[in-house]
């Protein structure tokens, strides 16, 4: 069991190379991960523009939009119980209820407290 193990964490460094040839940057890293050294990702935020930050996203979707263009769509079959039209649109009722129900939990990137929002709301 152990030589299967070996065999296959080699095997996974060997693809990760090979995966990463002409493209420096991913094989350093690489590198160091077989290595076993662990690399700092802090990232001084004053030393990348919005633009940057764009780019980053932009290429990060289109590599993973590339690295599943082979994958067969999964035909997802429509039943009439999810279609829109056969669902009860919601009333301010509803909302008011479904609000005045929650727990009073709140975390910090809430906008307002949930205790605030049942007594004004």
């Amino acid at each position: 069991m152990r030589l299967l193990y070996e065999d296959e964490h080699r095997n996974y460094w060997k693809g990760k190379i090979i995966d990463n040839k002409g493209d420096c940057p991913k094989l350093w890293r690489t590198l160091s991960g077989v290595m076993g050294e662990k690399t700092s990702r802090h990232v001084d935020a004053e030393a990348h523009s919005a633009e940057e930050f764009a780019k980053f996203f932009d290429e990060k979707v289109k590599g993973v939009r590339e690295s599943t263009s082979s994958t067969p769509l999964y035909d997802v079959p429509v039943t009439a119980a999810q279609t829109l039209d056969m669902r009860n649109p919601v009333t301010v009722d509803d909302v008011c209820k479904l609000i005045q129900s929650a727990c009073n939990k709140t975390r910090q990137s809430d906008p307002v407290l949930t205790w605030l929002v049942k007594k004004f709301g």
